[in-house]
């Protein structure tokens, strides 16, 4: 049934690609290879295909790809994305490593025409990828293909269990499902997958955030004795509560400095003012670097790509999107800077990264109360800060590190194929 709708919608998809086109949301250029046109040639040799739909999921495939070229330099890797943007990083960062094509749309002439071309000796999907006409063509095709970093959200998996007996057929047609932590494990059973294993999750072999070393020159002087933390990727509603810990800790630290990094940084302005009504005082970070008062409370970051250069020069790291129903963001780049990490009772979006990172000393925090308490003890507290610091940068190298051995494991059964 699905493929038969896949085809009665074809001219709709048709149509949407040429409106994409000409409105500039896609590249112009490359936009047959939608409909399963190649627009490079094909390499002789193995072909290893990765398909990564966006950003996060290609970012987090950065460590495994560089490992199996590495290992194995005579495969070609081929990544397939479907937003430009993600497009971007494969061209930025797996340079010289892989060639890129968009995924066609999952309609199956396009599909056969883009196997037929390729004709990869190995698939990997990457997170929450299940296009049946792809994944039936593997199949078809006798090319052993693998979830990577499977990903089941709730909301996913309560739409899944309404179909059981199509999730089964469909998780089925991989040789292997490869899921990130004993919850999705589980998920994945349960959804009648017979082909399970568990594997470190992708996400920790994202690369560590930029820093820009003129704003650490800057600042670490006029940081310099004080008490450093930040609340890194609020939302609307967080930034509140955010001054009410920094009100409660103030009392007890007159020389905290709290760093507010919203997720989206043009409502720094907004926040500065919002901060004043409440009593505090706040700068931008454009008016820090033009003059830092020490004697404001904190700053509120109105620059995008700065998280790593705050993680470097803060003490302690809380995660924002948490202490709201939003789900939370990614907890393990501010490991790569050896900072004890902390955040909200809403992280449900990497609730397996918080289960492994909570081994090392990461945890949640109910409440303003607990957060205020456990920030003014890891602040009297140096050498404690430091070991959990530590120990979560060992969690990450070992979450790493493990990736190797499945590499060769997956490489020894492909040639097998």
């Amino acid at each position: 049934m699905y493929a038969a709708l896949s085809i009665v919608l074809s001219p709709l998809i048709w149509l949407y690609v040429h409106y994409r086109r000409f409105k500039g949301l896609d590249d112009k250029n490359r936009f047959k290879e939608r409909f399963g046109y190649a627009s490079l040639p094909r390499p002789e040799g193995r072909i290893v295909w990765f398909h990564s739909a966006s950003v996060g999921e290609t970012l987090s495939l950065r460590s495994f790809v560089n490992g199996w070229h590495t290992r194995y330099p005579s495969d070609h890797i081929l990544i397939t994305t479907t937003t430009i943007t993600a497009a971007k990083i494969v061209k930025d960062q797996f340079k010289g490593i892989a060639i890129h094509q968009f995924v066609p749309f999952d309609v199956t002439l396009w599909v056969n025409r883009f196997f037929n071309y390729w004709k990869p000796d190995q698939a990997f999907f990457v997170d929450s990828e299940l296009w049946p006409n792809s994944v039936r063509a593997c199949k078809r095709k006798k090319i052993p293909l693998v979830l990577l970093n499977a990903r089941l959200s709730d909301r996913s998996y309560n739409r899944w269990k309404r179909a059981p007996a199509l999730a089964a057929s469909l998780l089925n047609q991989f040789k292997l499902c490869l899921a990130p932590g004993p919850e999705t494990e589980e998920r994945l059973k349960a959804l009648g997958a017979n082909n399970v294993g568990l594997m470190a999750n992708l996400k920790f072999s994202v690369p560590p955030l930029p820093v820009n070393k003129n704003y650490i020159n800057y600042f670490t002087p006029l940081f310099k004795q004080k008490h450093i933390w930040i609340a890194a990727s609020t939302h609307p509603g967080e930034e509140e509560l955010i001054y009410t810990v920094h009100e409660a800790l103030k009392r007890k630290l007159p020389n905290l400095v709290t760093i507010i990094a919203p997720r989206h940084p043009h409502r720094a302005d907004a926040l500065v003012k919002k901060a004043a009504s409440q009593g505090f005082s706040f700068q931008t970070l454009t008016a820090a670097l033009s003059h830092f008062d020490a004697n404001n409370d904190g700053i509120i970051v109105d620059e995008i790509g700065l998280l790593g250069t705050f993680y470097t020069l803060s003490d302690i790291v809380f995660m924002g999107g948490s202490l709201i129903p939003h789900g939370g963001h990614n907890p393990i780049e501010p490991a790569h800077f050896k900072k004890p990490i902390f955040y909200g009772t809403h992280m449900h979006n990497f609730r397996e990264v918080c289960h492994v990172l909570s081994q090392a000393g990461a945890c949640a925090l109910n409440n303003e109360n607990e957060l205020v308490t456990t920030l003014e003890n890891l602040f009297n507290t140096p050498k404690e800060r430091i070991k959990i610091g530590e120990a979560l940068y060992c969690v990450l190298m070992t979450q790493q590190q493990s990736q190797t051995q499945l590499i060769e494991d997956l490489w020894c059964d492909s040639v097998k194929a």
